[in-house]
């Protein structure tokens, strides 16, 4: 097939190889193959963007991604999906502004393309812009409401009335769910579910979520049995003695701040109080803490930490260390004196990350179970938490973060880990704001208290909430549809009990500050 290629040279081919390549988990191999697409030189639009979509999955900085499609971008008679994906690559590339400017410069050209409003909607949501983002969103609905994905989003921050277009618009979709594919389906079921919720028929509502659930859980299983058996080896080798024995081999430094929990615990909103802080900047969820760490030796054996192939490369926890600081620098820029990564999962590599990074701050973001479980199961994260889409699975899922979390409270020094309860971040936000940034070493600044005022992009499924005011209204919410998911109840056990036994013990502490 090389040589055919060689002869023919024909960047469609190479496409589908390097496709290929990825789902076998060769990144390499398709990086070769998208290299040789790239360097075509008679390359499509339609090509150049299909190598687009493919790159970012093999690198961390879109860079070259920008600068391929921006020359293109620059021609005359450019078709817009060039520029569609131009400005998703700056966005990727944290240049959000300049995306939502070359979006708004493609719209005078393309006024009628709906999937030109939808990612423009979805940068301004990134960038706080909501009325804006909203606005958008609502447009690209209009002009193409057929459309799973932009349906399902346009959705999500409106509140849907039985007599409004929208709420028509998701009803209608649901009847012609077999015109669209498994994955689509699974979307408009999401937004279905939403528009049925918000009208309060709860019955029908949670019948979609479990129906969407189910045919995602077909398209994205969930490991369980892997994530045990990965549990179990960290328990037996990453010991108290371990890492005592280990720690002084990471690299020095107090630049990061991992602010990590179940999603949906607050993660979102703990990043924003820090990353409003002028010392401070709010990296967003990435996936360095696990790149990093991949390939670790540990007990004679290597440990896998993303997806990627296994790496025989035998780094010392300084040397990835270097390779973590690097990667949020890339990001953040060398200013900032701390760099907050909010990737939720990094609770699953905490003890390794100790030793990799001993001078870093480690924030426990914490929630009501019940609650916590709900506000996941409800939202639709693209095939990614694949035990979210089953209401049992969600319950054992939570019961293995919270083994996990009690075995790094056991091995690791005492003090650090910073717990931050979503109860008390909701109920008294200034005090709780105070003492955060106090653990982290920051001097106390009224703009941490403000985190609605934020210019930086928030790219996670809480963007929106992050920004608004700090709201009480979704303590407690599972207790109001308790009767739509009794096996997440049932199969959470004792965790409900002990989670409001510690919080009242907590709240009877001597030191425990309440608002006035």
């Amino acid at each position: 097939m090389d040589e055919a290629l060689g002869k023919q040279d024909l960047p469609g081919l190479r496409l589908l190889r390097a496709e290929a390549l990825l789902g076998c988990r060769q990144p390499d191999a398709a990086a070769r193959e998208l290299d040789r697409v790239l360097a075509a030189p008679l390359l499509s639009d339609r090509d150049l963007c299909r190598w687009a979509e493919l790159s970012p999955l093999r690198e961390t900085a879109p860079d070259r991604v920008v600068a391929a499609l921006g020359a293109r971008a620059r021609q005359p008679g450019c078709a817009w999906t060039v520029r569609l994906w131009f400005a998703r690559a700056l966005h990727a590339a944290n240049r959000s502004v300049e995306a939502a400017e070359e979006l708004r410069s493609c719209l005078s050209s393309d006024p009628e393309q709906a999937w030109i409003w939808y990612e423009l909607g979805a940068v301004l949501r990134h960038l706080g812009e909501q009325t804006k983002s909203q606005a958008a969103l609502n447009k690209a609905r209009w002009l193409a409401p057929e459309e799973a994905r932009i349906l399902r989003i346009a959705g999500q921050n409106h509140r849907h009335t039985r007599d409004d277009e929208p709420f028509g618009y998701a009803q209608r979709a649901e009847t012609r769910l077999a015109c669209y594919s498994a994955a689509e389906r699974v979307e408009v079921l999401y937004a279905s579910a939403k528009a049925l919720e918000d009208v309060g028929d709860l019955g029908p509502a949670f019948d979609r979520y479990a129906a969407a659930g189910r045919a995602q859980k077909q398209l994205t299983p969930w490991p369980e049995a892997i994530e045990r058996r990965r549990l179990d080896f960290l328990k037996s080798v990453v010991t108290r003695h371990y890492i005592a024995a280990n720690r002084d081999n990471g690299l020095a430094t107090t630049k990061p701040i991992f602010v990590f929990g179940m999603p949906r615990s607050g993660t979102s909103l703990t990043e924003e109080i820090i990353a409003r802080h002028s010392n401070a900047y709010g990296a967003g969820e990435t996936p360095l803490a696990a790149e990093a760490l991949h390939g670790v030796m540990l007990a004679g054996r290597r440990l896998a930490t993303t997806g990627e192939p296994l790496s025989r490369t035998d780094a010392s926890f300084e040397e990835r260390g270097r390779r973590y600081l690097s990667g949020v620098e890339r990001i953040a820029g060398l200013g900032p004196s701390r760099i907050v990564d909010k990737m939720p999962g990094n609770y699953a590599w905490l003890g390794l990350i100790d030793l990799m990074l001993p001078g870093s701050f480690f924030v426990h973001c914490r929630r009501h179970p019940a609650d916590v479980c709900l506000s996941a199961y409800k939202l639709y994260f693209g095939g990614q938490l694949p035990y979210s889409y089953d209401l049992r699975d969600l319950a054992r899922a939570y019961k293995l973060y919270s083994e996990t979390m009690a075995v790094w409270d056991q091995v690791l020094p005492p003090g650090r880990i910073i717990d931050v309860w979503y109860e008390d971040l909701v109920e008294n936000p200034d005090l709780e704001a105070e003492r955060l940034v106090g653990s982290l070493g920051l001097e106390q600044t009224g703009d941490c208290l403000r985190p609605t005022q934020t210019p930086r992009s928030i790219r996670t499924a809480s963007a929106t909430q992050a920004r608004e005011p700090i709201y009480k209204h979704a303590m407690g919410r599972w207790r109001q549809v308790k009767g739509y998911i009794e096996p997440l109840l049932d199969e959470l056990g004792d965790e409900i009990a002990t989670y409001e036994r510690e919080a009242a013990r907590r709240r009877c502490a001597p030191g425990f500050k309440r608002a006035d």
